[in-house]
């Protein structure tokens, strides 16, 4: 059975990016600004 990927290709880009960003990205996730998902849901 294949295992699925434990990050996904953009988390992975954005860990070789900035390590506290994937970090904060997938065990901090309720830090993130909840306006930021207002926006991306308007554009």
């Amino acid at each position: 059975m294949k295992q699925s990927p434990r990050i996904s290709k953009s988390a992975y880009i954005r860990g070789l990016q900035c390590h506290k960003s994937l970090y904060l990205y997938k065990h901090r996730y309720f830090l993130r600004d909840p306006m930021l998902a207002l926006v991306k849901l308007l554009v």
